[in-house]
């Protein structure tokens, strides 16, 4: 915000953070103004399954990607322009619809086959199942971790009003229009797209799946209140906690435990309502301190 006697104006030009340290410079509230997949690319530094990438290329296939995508779409408009009927009435539903099936079907994007054949293989080792660069890359694969985020970048670029939402132990992403300048955009469609098909769902299902609400669970919500942790559209900085998160698993899972706190600690800082992320942090802190008392070399008498 500058500030000037005759008035006060936000700066909105975006910003392109190069390495994962300028992107925690970034004050919360200024999050908006970097690219989303640009955040969740610089969250893969250091990680194994990440080497060799390059993020500027990867961002550059990503444009590319919302461009043939954006070009397919408007080639098709006759299709709701003629049968709205077989797409509920709903320009947005028609337009998602679309815009995932060309992800499926022209860029073979999937969700993991190994972890839908096994899901006791999860192990949050690979950060290409958790970061956007796992579908970016050949394998063309990833979770609920990743997809909603590849969905809402393409999204974006398009001009749609896509968020991030989380539900407990998930992600999915959501048309939020209900402001926009659009009249038929004026919805809200909860989308799911795990490479075979895009399903919508209302809030409730998501009380049920993937974990049923406990009455736990339901208090939290209610004390949370205008923050809640679920099913709330995200914010930016949320986002990027998000991110951050999913980095602080992969360095857990592969032992580097001080890194993985200071993952954790870095999306409190932008997601600081969230008590999910300092809890990560207290469970890997309590891992160091028992690995330490075991490895102590004196035995302690009283």
């Amino acid at each position: 915000i500058r500030d000037s006697p005759a008035l006060m104006v936000i700066d909105s030009a975006p910003l392109r953070p190069s390495t994962l340290a300028e992107l925690l410079a970034i004050p919360p509230a200024e999050m908006a103004r970097v690219d989303m997949a640009r955040a969740n690319l610089l969250c893969t530094t250091g990680l194994p399954g990440a080497d060799g990438l390059i993020i500027e290329d990867a961002l550059a296939q990503l444009d590319a990607w919302a461009e043939h995508t954006g070009c397919v779409i408007e080639q098709h408009a006759y299709q709701f322009r003629d049968h709205p009927e077989e797409y509920e009435r709903s320009e947005p539903y028609w337009r998602m619809l679309t815009l995932t099936t060309v992800l499926q079907q022209h860029m073979n994007i999937r969700y993991n086959q190994r972890l839908v054949e096994d899901w006791d293989a999860w192990d949050w080792q690979d950060s290409g199942d958790l970061l956007l660069h796992g579908l970016l890359g050949p394998k063309r694969s990833g979770t609920c971790a990743s997809l909603p985020v590849l969905i809402t970048a393409i999204a974006r670029r398009l001009s749609y009003p896509l968020r991030l939402v989380h539900a407990p132990g998930h992600v999915f992403c959501r048309w939020d229009g209900k402001q926009h300048e659009t009249p038929d955009w004026r919805q809200v469609l909860n989308i799911e797209c795990h490479g075979h098909g895009m399903m919508v769902y209302p809030h409730n299902h998501y009380h049920r799946w993937p974990v049923h609400w406990t009455p736990e669970l339901n208090a939290l919500e209610k004390r949370c209140g205008e923050k809640r942790l679920f099913l709330r559209s995200l914010e930016p900085a949320e986002e990027v906690a998000g991110a951050l998160c999913q980095r602080g698993h992969c360095l857990e899972a592969h032992g580097r435990l001080r890194e993985a706190v200071a993952a954790y600690d870095q999306a409190a800082w932008l997601a600081p309502h969230n008590v999910i992320y300092p809890h990560f942090a207290g469970i890997v802190q309590r891992k160091m301190l028992d690995a330490a008392v075991t490895n102590f070399p004196f035995t302690i008498t009283t």
